[in-house]
């Protein structure tokens, strides 16, 4: 049956051993302070998980929020917080957020165990609005089987073994985020479309990337608006289709070394198109390709970690300021009269 929390005044305490928590057809939480724990799932159901300006806190040892059957997960203004050693949040349906805090942290050692799911966030959909969510999670710190889209608010997000964020369909983010440590920073097997935000990443591979093996699924790159900064290990932009920058400001450090590169589209002709905005690309040069638009370029400079990368207009105005998080070797600047600009590295020009 169903199964309905509210409480407006006290708490509600589970301890739950050798089971889950709590299970139901549906689990509805409202203005409430609910605190789990259990030897196995903190909440589950069949069909729907909806919470409402709730506190709510959960350590399990499996999923803390979980719903079978294509079932949804609704969290609305609730201020969350989960540890387990398995999936935080996981739907086999949609995952809905409005609003709220949400603290997730797992702990699984995928590495050692390859069948063991320790993710942040998982489900088959998902939608986030205005919502301030942290992950610090060993495998991927939120994973969608679908379409993703994320609104408002802020992503704070760490997997020390996964990926940021990755979705097997389109993914479209016009938020805050920022991803401290991931393997790939934003990972999109359909189209990944940035359109607002001040958006950071670190990676020890590709910072933003699209691709896949369904040849059905378009792998195009749109940054239509925000503040894009990467630091990636491999490559900085790494498209299966073309690139386009219509508005905001990118700047991507890539590696330096020749294996791979600050922007790369591919082999397939596609293309790096800036149209609109501003990119500064930093890296080595060995495998840089060359995007299409005002552009101007240094292919053998030698500038150390720390040092201030500015890029000025003709009349002196200051475009992008950066501090190197490592050695460049090579740039290339991209933006409306890139050609009269003047990039300069702790004040001396490049």
């Amino acid at each position: 049956g169903s199964i309905f929390f509210k409480d407006g005044t006290g708490k509600i305490s589970i301890n739950a051993r050798y089971k889950d928590a709590v299970h139901g057809q549906s689990v509805s939480v409202y203005d409430c302070t609910l605190s789990v724990e259990a030897d196995k799932a903190g909440i589950t159901a069949d069909s729907s998980i909806t919470t409402v300006d709730c506190n709510i806190d959960i350590i399990s040892e499996g999923d803390c929020i979980k719903t079978e059957n294509e079932g949804v997960v609704t969290l609305q203004n609730s201020n969350i917080t989960l540890e387990t050693e398995k999936d935080g949040i996981q739907s086999a349906g949609w995952v809905k957020t409005t609003g709220g805090n949400i603290t997730i942290t797992t702990s699984g050692d995928i590495v050692a165990d390859a069948e063991l799911s320790s993710k942040g966030i998982k489900a088959a959909n998902m939608q986030i609005s205005d919502s301030v969510i942290t992950v610090n999670s060993t495998d991927h710190s939120i994973k969608c089987d679908g379409e993703t889209e994320i609104t408002g608010g802020k992503l704070t997000l760490s997997s020390s073994q996964g990926k940021g964020i990755t979705s097997e369909k389109a993914l479209t983010i016009n938020a805050d985020v920022d991803i401290t440590g991931s393997s790939e920073g934003i990972e999109s097997k359909g189209v990944l479309s940035i359109n607002g935000g001040n958006i950071n990443v670190v990676s020890t591979d590709d910072g933003l990337n699209t691709g896949g093996d369904d040849p059905t699924q378009d792998h195009t790159m749109n940054i239509n608006g925000g503040i894009v900064t990467v630091n990636a290990g491999g490559d900085g932009l790494d498209a299966n289709g073309d690139i386009n920058v219509a508005g905001g400001t990118v700047v991507v450090f890539g590696p330096d070394t020749d294996a791979n590169s600050s922007l790369d589209s591919g082999d397939f002709g596609f293309s790096i198109n800036v149209t609109g905005g501003r990119i500064l690309a930093l890296g080595s040069m060995g495998m840089m390709k060359q995007p299409k638009g005002e552009c101007v370029s240094s292919r053998e400079i030698s500038v150390s970690q720390g040092a201030v990368i500015s890029v000025k207009d003709s009349s002196g105005t200051e475009l992008v300021s950066v501090t190197a998080p490592k050695a460049v070797s090579g740039l290339i600047y991209c933006g409306e009269n890139a050609e009269s600009c003047k990039i300069y590295a702790d004040g001396k020009e490049i």
